[in-house]
């Protein structure tokens, strides 16, 4: 949802805002210190036994819970490092596309897609959703490092670029049930297409 005292109704009969945004960039957070790692080299940081992407879904879905769950009671042991990833899409100045329409659960009125207002609400997104995965970095086995990527834009290639990024040994991603109409009509959910866009090791969980 849109945060109220950044998107008043009170101000929808101001004119569009001409002023060009830079689109959020990702960020990298480690976990321990709360360090900000997202200029940091990787050949700077400390490496474990094997890395491993953990990719949840914004929408918390119980594919992606499971998938956390695995990697934290079964997978992850002391010595490796987890990298706690999720995607958000990139709300634009034009029409929403269908994956930030299911994200924000409804249309969004095009008086919206003015350039200050969705520079503002790309970074509150960012500033909470950041929050929202500092929550799941928990009870994991002693001495497993874990980091932080807030990541932006369409789901898969950027899944594809934070594993390269971190130099993963494997992604780790939930697997949604679609019934018989869904699978038909469906090119493949993110974890088909993770499995056909990337030469890294990819762990599905169902």
């Amino acid at each position: 949802m849109f945060p109220s005292e950044s998107y008043g109704h009170d101000n929808l009969n101001n004119k569009p805002s001409t002023k060009v945004f830079p689109a959020p960039k990702d960020m990298i957070k480690d976990v321990k210190t709360g360090a900000d790692l997202t200029s940091v080299p990787l050949q700077q940081l400390e490496q474990g036994k094997h890395t491993f992407v953990l990719c949840l879904d914004p929408e918390d879905s119980d594919a992606s819970l499971k998938a956390l769950d695995y990697t934290r009671n079964r997978l992850a042991v002391e010595g490796d490092v987890v990298v706690i990833t999720s995607v958000l899409p990139l709300l634009s100045d034009t029409a929403p596309n269908p994956y930030a329409y299911g994200i924000y659960s409804g249309l969004i009125p095009q008086e919206f897609f003015d350039q200050e207002r969705v520079h503002k609400h790309n970074e509150y997104m960012r500033k909470r959703s950041l929050h929202h995965l500092e929550t799941f970095a928990k009870d994991f086995k002693e001495g497993v490092t874990l980091r932080l990527h807030l990541a932006f834009g369409d789901p898969v290639p950027k899944l594809v670029e934070v594993a390269d990024h971190h130099n993963a040994d494997v992604l780790v991603v939930g697997r949604r049930k679609l019934g018989r109409f869904k699978r038909f009509f469906s090119a493949g959910g993110i974890s088909s297409c993770l499995l056909t866009n990337t030469e890294r090791s990819v762990l599905v969980i169902r």
